[in-house]
């Protein structure tokens, strides 16, 4: 069971890319790469985590991008979730977190989709 998270900062909005096993060991540095995006570059605005080449997300991870999706938006950013498949959303709904999060197919739709509280 491995992973990897990859961050790329631009100005304005920083990509997360999870692969593989998102479980436990992977916890920890889920949150550094998201607080990282949170301080970096992108500063307040867009964090997409590209959810893509990820086959597995434990409760510790989504329960960390929760609590990431709440830091940013109380502090005028967004985090939102790309390359979601159709069971990884369903996950979050179950859970009742479907609400919480913007879901793209892909990191490009979800750049292109602009800010939805601005309308």
């Amino acid at each position: 069971m491995s992973f990897s998270i990859e961050a790329q900062a631009a100005p304005g909005e920083c990509v997360i890319t999870l692969s593989g096993d998102v479980d436990a060991a992977a916890a920890d540095p889920l949150d550094a790469a998201l607080d990282g995006a949170s301080r970096g570059e992108s500063g307040q605005g867009l964090v997409i985590v590209d959810l893509a080449g990820a086959n597995f997300l434990d409760s510790r991870s989504i329960g960390i991008l929760s609590g990431w999706q709440t830091r940013m938006r109380g502090s005028g950013g967004r985090l939102v979730l790309a390359g979601t498949r159709p069971e990884v959303v369903r996950l979050f709904e179950l859970i009742g977190l479907r609400e919480a999060f913007d879901f793209f197919p892909s990191v490009d739709a979800a750049r292109d989709a602009g800010d939805p509280r601005a309308i």
